[in-house]
C-alpha cells in the first residue's frame, strides 16, 4: 500500500465511530500522525488504540465542536503536540432521534443540531483555515452506527433499508472505507488542482 501522508498531521472530528473512524485509521495507516477529537471519548479512544496497533501515532482530544473554545483547543493541541496541521477532516454531526416531520420537531433537538453540524463546522474551519484550503465530501447512504442503529435503524427495518438501497443507482449501500477512500484522495498529491469542490460518495443517487 502507497503511504501517501509520511510526516503529514491530519485532524478528525468525531473519530470515534463510522465513517470518521475509519477515515482516521486510514491515514494512520498511509504514515500520517493523528489527532482523534470526538465528544464520544471511549469511541475515540478506541480509534486511537486502533492506530496505535498499526504502529502509527495518535492523539486524543475530547472536544465539542459546538464550543468555539474547544475547536480552537482542538487546532492549538494538533500544532503543540506535532509541531504542525497538514490537513483536517471536519465531519462530527449529530442526528438527535428519528426522523420525524418538521412540525413535530422539538425546539431543543433543532438548535443541538445547528450547534453541533453547523455552527460547530463554521468554527472548526474558522480554526482552520489559516492552514488549509477546503474540498466537501458528501456521502448518502453508508453503513454507519447512525444510520444502521441510530436514526434510521436500517439494521432491523428492512423495508427501509430496501428503500435507502433501491435509491442507489449500484443498488446497495456504501462502506466507510469508501468514503475513507476519496477523503484521502482529496487530501493527497493525486488531487492537486481541486480546491472548493463538492464530491458525491453516493453509488450514483444524485445521478439517478
Amino acid at each position: 500500500m502507497p503511504k501517501r501522508f509520511v510526516g503529514k498531521v491530519c485532524l478528525v472530528s468525531g473519530a470515534g465511530s463510522g465513517i470518521r473512524q475509519e477515515t482516521a485509521i486510514s491515514f494512520a495507516r498511509e504514515g500520517a500522525k493523528l489527532i482523534a477529537a470526538d465528544i464520544d471519548e471511549e469511541g475515540c479512544k478506541q480509534t486511537v488504540s486502533s492506530i496505535e496497533a498499526l504502529g502509527g501515532e495518535a492523539i486524543f482530544c475530547k472536544t465539542d465542536i459546538s464550543k468555539r473554545a474547544d475547536t480552537e483547543a482542538m487546532v492549538q493541541a494538533t500544532v503543540k503536540h506535532f509541531g504542525r496541521l497538514d490537513h483536517a477532516v471536519n465531519c462530527a454531526g449529530i442526528t438527535r432521534g428519528v426522523s420525524i416531520p418538521t412540525h413535530e420537531y422539538p425546539e431543543d433537538r433543532w438548535y443541538q443540531v445547528i450547534a453541533v453540524n453547523l455552527t460547530g463546522m463554521w468554527y472548526s474551519v474558522k480554526a482552520q483555515l489559516n492552514k488549509n484550503r477546503v474540498n466537501a465530501v458528501c456521502p448518502t447512504a453508508i453503513e454507519t452506527p447512525t444510520i444502521m442503529d441510530g436514526r434510521l435503524n436500517l439494521s432491523n427495518n428492512q423495508e427501509l433499508r430496501e428503500k435507502f438501497t433501491s435509491e442507489q443507482a449500484m443498488m446497495r449501500i456504501g462502506q466507510p472505507k469508501e468514503v475513507a477512500d476519496v477523503v484521502l484522495w482529496l487530501s493527497s498529491d493525486e488531487s492537486s488542482f481541486i480546491t472548493g469542490h463538492a464530491m458525491p460518495v453516493d453509488g450514483g443517487a444524485f445521478a439517478k
